[in-house]
């Protein structure tokens, strides 16, 4: 029985037939797998992160409108209240930044592109060449600002396409 040729064949044919069919069904396997990963990681965050960055937006405006009288007045006495309210706007800023960078792997192209742009717009560079010391001014803040109230515009349309798709 063992030594039967015809048997080992038989055995070797269905081997191979399991062994594609194994295969082919492994694959399938890990396309839906990343498939259903990728619809579970775009609807999680951006509705989150659009209540989050809105609320950011509303305590920005405040802090840019008090730097901004601050500024106005024009006073040596108020150095160090602009340069505390300054500090704070950057610090919101920082939020939003932070925020943009954890939610941009799961937006599309054009919700993408506004959120590098936002980033790129508030970090302060320096470079090797240019070591002066750069700061933040009132109309680069309302710069952002507007730039921000753009992409809540854009983020929550790419939640409402999502949701009316059901992705």
């Amino acid at each position: 029985m063992w030594d039967d040729k015809d048997l080992w064949e038989s055995a070797n044919k269905i081997g191979i037939i399991c062994t594609v069919f194994g295969t082919i069904l492994a694959v399938i396997t890990l396309v839906y797998a990343g498939k259903i990963r990728n619809i579970l990681k775009r609807k999680v965050r951006p509705p989150e992160i659009h209540l989050e960055v809105a609320q950011l937006v509303l305590k920005l405006r405040a802090g840019i409108k008090g730097w901004e009288e601050l500024e106005r007045l024009n006073k040596e006495d108020f150095h160090e209240e602009k340069e505390v309210r300054r500090q704070d706007v950057m610090v919101l800023m920082y939020q939003v930044k932070a925020h943009l960078q954890t939610v941009r792997p799961n937006l599309e192209s054009l919700q993408k592109h506004a959120a590098d742009k936002i980033v790129n717009a508030i970090v302060v560079k320096k470079t090797w060449l240019d070591q002066s010391n750069r700061s933040l001014s009132t109309k680069q803040a309302w710069e952002i600002h507007n730039e921000l109230h753009g992409f809540i515009v854009l983020l929550e349309g790419l939640i409402k396409d999502r949701e009316a798709t059901g992705s």
